[in-house]
């Protein structure tokens, strides 16, 4: 694929920020192998994309590096086709927060993360593109499992296809073990908690 975006944020206060964003890129999906699942078939050839996005966020962390009390709350939307051309019809929003409290004289803390999205797609596109679903697995979503390998799969295959609504949460325990002079963990253990939804065709 080809092609470029433009990024622009303002600081609205010291804990709120807003962003806005578009991109107008080009994929190609070729030489797709027989046992691959139909709906990367499905993708095979030339596409465009032409998508718009804003977000806010606001950030109450006591750190943005290394968060030991505070909250964070994020939401987004995108908007590609329509009145912004291209190929494919979707849009997508999304939101989240993560809190973080400490105890145990600052030796604990204990996270709570919540993150749900829904992507659709509108007028003629008959389905959202694979490579613009959600994935989970790994470090950053369903951590215990290889990354894109929780969510819907192709039952022929076995292949991941992508969610189009995701609900995840994370409850987790962190125990700091080392820090440095400055405080700021080095070494840290954990214990979680990950649930996780996604739906290939709908709200979870």
């Amino acid at each position: 694929g080809e092609g470029g975006g433009v990024r622009l944020g303002k600081e609205l206060a010291d804990f709120l920020t807003i962003n806005t964003s578009y991109q107008l890129f080009r994929t190609e999906i070729s030489d797709v192998a027989t046992e691959a699942s139909a709906d990367l078939k499905a993708e095979e050839g030339r596409s465009a994309v032409s998508v718009a996005g804003l977000s806010v966020s606001a950030d109450r962390r006591n750190s943005r590096f290394d968060p030991t009390s505070g909250l964070y709350v994020f939401t987004s939307g995108d908007l590609a086709g329509g009145v912004l051309g291209a190929d494919e019809n979707f849009y997508r929003l999304q939101g989240g927060a993560i809190a973080f409290a400490p105890h145990g004289g600052g030796m604990f803390v204990f996270e709570s993360r919540l993150r749900a999205g829904i992507v659709n797609e509108y007028d003629n596109t008959s389905d959202v593109p694979i490579f613009e679903r959600f994935f989970a697995g790994g470090s950053n979503t369903v951590r215990g499992f290889r990354e894109r390998r929780v969510g819907p799969i192709d039952p022929s295959t076995n292949d991941p296809i992508g969610g189009e609504a995701m609900l995840v949460g994370t409850l987790e325990e962190v125990l700091t073990i080392i820090k440095d002079e400055r405080g700021r963990s080095i070494l840290r253990g954990s214990a979680f908690l990950s649930p996780y939804c996604a739906s290939k065709g709908g709200v979870v």
